[in-house]
């Protein structure tokens, strides 16, 4: 088919559909639109046009998928590549909800062992177990299981019933008594099942620790006090009557004092005030130091943290010191915080932490409505239910059960076996050499571009272009990660713990993902941390300098022979993404400058200072109209890779047309674009975003719009 200028059309379904896809980004009006001169409606290219030496028009991608896409409760973030986590999501829906794979689709189990298959079958029986438990998840048994679980922690925290109403101001618990050493029952029951509370206790990675002796524990804030935006808001509680109300119906529920609505309510305010009086303790100005646990237990008699430590060090003898994060707050949290709160207000904080984190797997009313009008968030942004929401549920297995602060890239104890299944239907032998054709292509041009650098001193310039010819590429998974020995050995136990109950199986998976994350401490692993195969993403791991790209994302940008997209599109929409990777072997950081003399370090530095004050200038709105900066230095690494990323890509793809047999054909309904601009507006459709606080190491609208 011809276009009005007498270019060939591209009318294959695949070509068909990116061009609908295309055409809902763009504002209803685009070709009335001028993008140089109406930024706030169609997003102009220009500085990257300048950059890349284009002469074309404007490149547009305008409003209109933001005005279709607004934010939804509980959303910090839409973004275009949610309708891929969501492809994969089926794909992996219809292995679960079908038997175990037989014939000539199961090409990966026929190079099995008679042991491996063995171990295949029986991790299949239990991601359909934790599958249909989720999806089928009864109401009444979510909410049996979470009151289960507030009697668990009543048991570990007791409160004397003529203790409720009693403030413990000045009587300085003594590590001995009875309440601290309930203390650190609790606190150690919240670590081993990877639940929040005021403190997080991690092992730190052995790969970048040669002495596992010193400081090989981190003892930091809890991960809701961890969070910038929320100590820039400590208040924002107080305003907001609706979080009261909201967690009185939860504690109503599921107290087993049987509380009062009213009683509820109080112990509610309580919980709050704890919350803000906690994130008010929050400074700054409190670094890091190694604290011996003699020390820990002078500084913070309270906490009983050396139990804690010892009771998840067991059998490995515990450290020496532990590198404490903020030991101020840690000592503040103790005498000034917990030694003035009623026990009856410390044990619903515990139990409130809890329910928070819970309450996606229960799937009750009273805790979807607190989920829906507070918003719960996943890794996503989205409102988080695990229960009857089978895209929801394959994202909290794939990643782990508390999905809003996954504890390592690949902590999840279900992701292998899920993603080996994933791989055999997505991602066949054919897709992932035409990926790793595409990677090695962006790969060879970086290495071009990285020797045409003249600004770069030369010896900084051959070192940089050895380690982007030298970087390890991981395409789809590592094979050992498939083997079904490995993914078995990840929670020998796990079958033994698994049960019809969604909650039940939930709090099995956090022990399993706890439970191997402390290995640590005497096993050092392997040394790429591999994202799970279903991962719609790539990283760049420098400690281990290699690029890794799960089949999540690189199947989309291996696509069958049969159903081929124009070059613009692979390379712009998937290229891109891919060639960032490559970007951050040249991005600044202290990986990049190794080696380096001093001069050609400066160099550097000088471009990205005028970078990162580019970035300062743009500004956005805010939900609530406010106008936002780009955080310029927060976002640089991520700026340098895109823009690496891009030039990269442009060139490999030019290349293409320069030969006939690879050029490209236009696309229904965008006749009118050149090929130039049909590429970037392929880069801006994988960059498509709403974005909220400005917390993201990405620059969001401006990534390809600055």
């Amino acid at each position: 088919m011809m276009g009005g200028n007498g270019t060939a059309v591209c009318v294959t379904a695949a070509c068909q559909q990116l061009a609908n896809v295309m055409i809902a980004a763009l504002a209803s009006d685009f070709p009335k639109i001028d993008p140089c001169s109406d930024f706030d409606k169609c997003k102009s290219s220009a500085a990257l046009r300048a950059r890349l030496r284009l002469k074309t028009e404007g490149i547009v991608a305008c409003n209109g998928w933001v005005a279709k896409h607004p934010f939804q409760p509980g959303q910090t973030e839409v973004s275009s590549s949610d309708s891929l986590r969501e492809r994969v999501g089926m794909d992996i829906k219809d292995v679960l909800e079908g038997a175990y794979p037989t014939g000539s689709a199961a090409w990966l189990a026929t190079t099995f062992t008679p042991v491996q298959s063995e171990a295949d079958r029986s991790n299949f029986a239990q991601l359909q177990r934790v599958y249909q438990s989720c999806v089928r998840n009864e109401p009444a048994t979510g909410l049996r299981d979470l009151q289960a679980l507030m009697k668990i922690i009543a048991d570990l925290y007791p409160v004397p019933s003529q203790r409720h109403n009693q403030r413990r101001r000045g009587r300085g618990l003594d590590q001995d008594t009875e309440k601290s050493v309930a203390m650190g029952r609790t606190l150690t029951f919240f670590v081993q099942n990877g639940l929040p509370s005021f403190i997080s206790l991690a092992p730190s990675d052995p790969r970048a620790n040669p002495e596992p002796t010193k400081s090989n524990l981190v003892l930091g804030l809890g991960r809701d006090l961890d969070d910038i935006d929320f100590m820039q808001r400590p208040l924002r509680f107080a305003p907001n009557r609706a979080y009261y109300e909201l967690g009185a119906d939860v504690l109503s529920a599921v107290h087993p004092a049987r509380l009062t609505r009213d009683a509820s309510r109080v112990l509610m305010e309580g919980v709050v005030d704890l919350e803000i009086r906690m994130v008010q303790a929050v400074t700054v100005s409190d670094p890091a130091k190694n604290i011996t646990l003699q020390e820990l237990d002078r500084i913070a008699p309270h906490l009983n943290l050396s139990h804690v430590i010892r009771s998840m060090t067991w059998p490995a003898l515990p450290p020496e010191v532990v590198l404490t994060d903020r030991p101020g707050f840690i000592a503040n949290a103790s005498r000034a915080l917990l030694g003035n709160t009623t026990e009856a207000t410390i044990q619903a904080f515990f139990m409130w932490k809890a329910i928070k984190k819970v309450a996606p797997w229960v799937g009750a009313e009273v805790t979807n409505h607190f989920l829906l009008r507070e918003g719960g968030e996943d890794i996503n942004g989205k409102t988080a239910i695990f229960s009857g929401d089978a895209q929801a549920c394959i994202a909290a297995m794939d990643k782990g059960p508390w999905t809003q602060t996954p504890l390592t890239p690949d902590s999840s104890t279900l992701g292998w076996a899920l993603g080996r299944f994933f791989v055999e239907k997505s991602y066949p032998p054919a897709a992932r050499n035409a990926s790793t054709a595409l990677m090695r292509h962006l790969q060879r041009h970086f290495a071009q571009k990285i020797q045409a650098a003249a600004w770069l001193p030369e010896p900084a310039r051959n070192r940089t272009r050895d380690r982007v010819d030298s970087v390890q590429l991981i395409m789809g998974s590592a094979e050992a990660f498939l083997d079904p020995l490995f993914s078995q050995a990840r929670a020998p136990a796990l079958a033994a713990t698994l049960s019809d109950s969604n909650v039940l199986n939930a709090l099995a998976l956090a022990r399993a993902d706890t439970a191997r994350l402390w290995r640590w401490l005497t096993q050092v692993g392997d040394p790429v941390v591999a994202l799970t195969p279903a991962t719609v993403n790539a990283q760049y791991q420098p400690w281990a300098h290699a690029i890794v790209v799960p089949a999540g994302m690189a199947r989309f940008a291996g696509r069958p022979a049969d159903s081929p997209l124009p070059a613009y599109a692979t390379y712009g929409y998937y290229g891109s993404m891919l060639a960032h990777e490559l970007g951050h072997i040249l991005d600044g950081s202290a990986a990049t400058l190794v080696g380096w003399e001093a001069p050609a370090e400066a160099v550097l530095r000088d471009r990205l200072t005028c970078l990162q004050k580019q970035y300062d200038g743009f500004t956005y709105a805010g939900r609530n109209g406010s106008v936002l900066h780009v955080r310029g230095a927060g976002t640089l690494g991520e700026n340098v890779a895109d823009l690496h990323g891009l030039g990269v890509s442009f060139a490999a793809w030019q290349e293409l047309q320069r030969v006939p047999e690879t050029r490209d054909l236009r696309l229904p309904g965008l006749e009118g674009f050149t090929m130039e601009q049909l590429f970037f507006l392929s880069c801006k459709s994988f960059a498509l975003a709403t974005p909220g606080v400005s917390l993201d190491p990405f620059a969001l609208l401006f990534r390809l719009g600055g």
